[in-house]
Protein backbone atom coordinates (compact mmCIF):
# COMPACT_ATOMS: atom_id res chain seq x y z
CA UNK A 1 0.00 0.00 0.00
CA UNK A 2 2.86 2.46 -0.58
CA UNK A 3 1.63 6.00 -0.24
CA UNK A 4 5.22 7.22 -0.50
CA UNK A 5 7.28 6.49 -3.55
CA UNK A 6 10.45 4.54 -2.83
CA UNK A 7 12.59 7.04 -4.72
CA UNK A 8 11.07 10.03 -2.88
CA UNK A 9 11.82 9.35 0.75
CA UNK A 10 12.55 11.95 3.39
CA UNK A 11 15.36 11.19 5.78
CA UNK A 12 15.14 11.04 9.55
CA UNK A 13 17.50 14.01 9.62
CA UNK A 14 15.07 16.11 7.57
CA UNK A 15 12.08 15.08 9.70
CA UNK A 16 13.94 15.89 12.92
CA UNK A 17 15.11 19.26 11.68
CA UNK A 18 11.81 20.42 10.14
CA UNK A 19 10.70 23.93 11.06
CA UNK A 20 6.98 24.55 11.42
CA UNK A 21 7.04 27.82 9.47
CA UNK A 22 8.64 26.21 6.44
CA UNK A 23 6.77 22.89 6.30
CA UNK A 24 5.55 21.75 2.92
CA UNK A 25 2.53 19.48 2.58
CA UNK A 26 4.91 16.66 1.63
CA UNK A 27 7.09 17.11 4.71
CA UNK A 28 3.99 17.37 6.90
CA UNK A 29 2.87 13.99 5.53
CA UNK A 30 6.21 12.41 6.36
CA UNK A 31 6.08 13.88 9.88
CA UNK A 32 2.57 12.45 10.34
CA UNK A 33 3.74 9.04 9.12
CA UNK A 34 6.81 9.18 11.35
CA UNK A 35 4.80 10.16 14.42
CA UNK A 36 2.36 7.35 13.69
CA UNK A 37 5.32 4.96 13.46
CA UNK A 38 6.61 6.13 16.85
CA UNK A 39 3.32 5.18 18.56
CA UNK A 40 2.29 2.25 16.33
CA UNK A 41 1.83 -0.33 19.11
CA UNK A 42 2.15 -0.69 22.87
CA UNK A 43 5.91 -1.40 22.94
CA UNK A 44 6.48 1.68 20.76
CA UNK A 45 4.21 3.76 23.01
CA UNK A 46 6.30 2.75 26.03
CA UNK A 47 9.39 4.05 24.22
CA UNK A 48 7.50 7.19 23.22
CA UNK A 49 6.58 7.85 26.86
CA UNK A 50 10.30 7.58 27.70
CA UNK A 51 11.05 10.09 24.94
CA UNK A 52 8.40 12.50 26.28
CA UNK A 53 9.73 12.08 29.83
CA UNK A 54 13.19 13.09 28.65
CA UNK A 55 11.69 16.20 27.09
CA UNK A 56 9.72 17.00 30.24
CA UNK A 57 12.95 16.61 32.19
CA UNK A 58 14.52 19.37 30.15
CA UNK A 59 16.31 17.38 27.48
CA UNK A 60 16.15 18.75 23.96
CA UNK A 61 14.84 15.92 21.84
CA UNK A 62 17.26 15.44 19.02
CA UNK A 63 17.97 12.59 16.67
CA UNK A 64 20.45 10.87 19.02
CA UNK A 65 17.95 10.77 21.91
CA UNK A 66 15.26 9.50 19.56
CA UNK A 67 17.51 6.72 18.25
CA UNK A 68 18.53 5.81 21.80
CA UNK A 69 14.97 5.65 23.15
CA UNK A 70 13.89 3.39 20.30
CA UNK A 71 17.00 1.21 20.38
CA UNK A 72 18.36 2.01 16.93
CA UNK A 73 22.08 2.20 16.21
CA UNK A 74 21.71 4.66 13.35
CA UNK A 75 19.36 6.51 11.01
CA UNK A 76 19.45 3.79 8.37
CA UNK A 77 18.15 1.11 10.74
CA UNK A 78 15.27 3.29 11.93
CA UNK A 79 14.42 4.47 8.41
CA UNK A 80 14.33 0.83 7.19
CA UNK A 81 11.74 -0.08 9.84
CA UNK A 82 9.82 3.18 9.41
CA UNK A 83 9.40 2.80 5.67
CA UNK A 84 8.62 -0.91 5.91
CA UNK A 85 5.85 0.00 8.36
CA UNK A 86 4.56 2.85 6.18
CA UNK A 87 4.38 0.50 3.20
CA UNK A 88 2.59 -2.19 5.21
CA UNK A 89 -1.12 -2.57 5.80
CA UNK A 90 -0.56 -1.55 9.43
CA UNK A 91 -0.21 2.12 8.49
CA UNK A 92 -3.65 3.63 8.16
Amino acid sequence: MGIFKKDQRVSLEKVCSAEILTLTPETSGYIFAFTSFLVRDEPARVKYRDLVAKSAGGSKIDKSILLSCYGYADDAALEKDWYAWVESRDFK
